[in-house]
């Protein structure tokens, strides 16, 4: 029993490690010089400029960066050469295979070319976004760091009122810089963010839910897909018991496509009731009930005989249908004469249908040419008359 107990616990904490989130501070001191990406707690980040120079790690200016408590030797720097001075700064973040993450601070270094001491004159904007959308905007003006006494002369950008809102549970997988003014040259450090905490599933959909009777056995309903709030989230699917499951038996599911086990008949039963729960990766789960309706497809079949009329521009014709299959109870209907029997008779040359209908209103159409002989033609030739 301790033991069960010890596993429980230890799936327990396991899972709970999974779906917490994780805060961390990069500062670059063991990334490689010239690099144009950083990890950190294992996720990849990439740098790219929109400008004619690239940003890149800097660890060749020992003492210029800023940890946040002390001064450090590597950080993102923009690579700006003399002639540069038009340019203003313009870069981008990105996590790599854009997966989510939140921004909590970093420290930000404004100056112009030559970078020797931090200016105040100039706007800096950071936007975030997810997916290509904007998901925070915020731009800063006034207050800037003139003192290199003073973080070694970085400004601390802090996501909690830096837009004037707390931005640090918003999940991006971009940050955008963009300077005006002054701010040619730039640096970035103690870049602090955090993962996005691994939320339940929401919703569940099923993209078909009605089958045709007399499919073959594992015939797939339709495909399973779930509704998260952590994008790249990845899904099991399984039944399971309670509420709405009574038919679970009669369904199976394979990766994420839904397969009802036999053969349906609509004859026998019409509809079934299932329960289906999502998992993901972190084993966090949502259940929804599905009703799998069954399409009643026609399975009435007829033969068919005729007499054709025998003498030219007569009227008696006659067409018969013999139905089977469906659920029975057959009526007729027939088109343009004929009645409301399973024969037509009296019928002159021409075309007729006859509409088959079952007990459940499936119906087929007949149809039938009768046919009449030729009218005689008498020509009177020649004569002999009285003497």
């Amino acid at each position: 029993m301790k033991k069960i107990y010890f596993l429980l616990i230890s799936l327990l904490l396991i899972t709970n490690c999974i779906n917490a989130q994780v805060i961390s501070t990069e500062t670059f001191e063991t990334e490689t010089h010239n690099a144009t990406s950083f990890t950190d707690n294992g996720q990849v980040f990439n740098m790219t400029s929109q400008t004619i120079r690239p940003c890149r790690i800097r660890g060749d200016l020992t003492g210029f960066g800023w940890n946040g408590t002390a001064v450090d030797h590597r950080f993102i720097d923009t690579d700006l050469q003399p002639g540069d001075n038009t340019l203003n700064g313009a870069f981008t973040i990105s996590s790599a295979g854009a997966t989510p993450f939140r921004i909590v601070s970093l420290y930000l270094y404004l100056s112009d070319l030559s970078a020797a001491n931090p200016q105040t004159n100039g706007t800096v904007t950071i936007t975030g976004k997810l997916g290509g959308v904007t998901q925070f905007t915020g731009t800063k003006s006034t207050g800037f760091n003139s003192s290199l006494a003073v973080a070694n002369g970085f400004n601390f950008i802090n996501f909690v009122n830096f837009t004037g809102s707390d931005q640090t549970t918003t999940s991006i997988d971009q940050l955008v810089f963009t300077t005006t003014g002054g701010f040619v040259a730039y640096s970035v450090d103690a870049f602090k963010w955090s993962t996005v905490p691994n939320a339940a599933p929401t919703d569940m959909a099923l993209s078909a839910s009605a089958i045709n009777e007399n499919v073959v056995v594992n015939s797939t309903v339709g495909a399973l897909s779930t509704t998260d709030p952590n994008a790249g989230n990845t899904f099991t699917y399984t039944l399971v018991a309670g509420t709405g499951s009574t038919d679970n038996a009669s369904f199976n599911i394979s990766a994420n496509n839904l397969r009802i086990t036999n053969s349906p008949d609509y004859e026998v039963k019409n509809s079934y009731s299932i329960r289906v729960r999502t998992t993901d990766q972190g084993g966090l789960t949502y259940e929804e009930p599905f009703t799998i309706t069954i399409n009643n497809v026609c399975e009435v079949v007829a033969t068919t005989s005729q007499t054709n009329v025998a003498c030219f521009g007569g009227s008696n014709g006659s067409a018969t249908v013999t139905p089977s299959g469906g659920a029975g109870g057959y009526t007729y209907s027939w088109s343009p004469s004929g009645g409301t029997g399973a024969t037509a008779t009296g019928l002159a040359a021409g075309s007729y249908t006859c509409t088959i209908t079952d007990n459940l209103s499936c119906q087929i159409t007949k149809n039938f040419t009768i046919t009449q002989p030729t009218a005689i033609v008498v020509n009177a030739n020649s004569q002999t008359n009285i003497l």
